[in-house]
C-alpha cells in the first residue's frame, strides 16, 4: 500500500528509484523471501549444532470445548 501511495505521488518512472524502500517492503509481503532465508539459516544452524526440533506445546483450549 505504501508503495502505491509513493508511486502515485512521484510518478511511474521515478517510483523505481524514489520508492525503492517501499517496493522492497511490498515484495517481501508478497514473496516472503527474507522469511524463507531466515528459516533456512536457522535450519542450517540447528543441523550444525546437532539439535532436534522442539516438540510442539500442548493446546491451551480443550478439544471438546467448555
Amino acid at each position: 500500500m505504501d508503495f502505491m501511495r509513493c508511486a502515485s505521488r512521484v510518478g511511474r518512472v521515478r517510483a523505481k528509484y524514489e520508492c525503492k524502500k517501499e517496493l522492497e517492503d511490498f515484495r517481501e509481503c508478497v514473496w516472503t523471501l527474507k522469511q524463507f532465508e531466515r528459516t533456512q539459516i536457522m535450519e542450517k544452524e540447528r543441523k550444525r549444532q546437532g539439535k532436534d526440533y522442539i516438540t510442539p506445546l500442548g493446546k491451551d483450549i480443550p478439544e471438546n470445548g467448555y
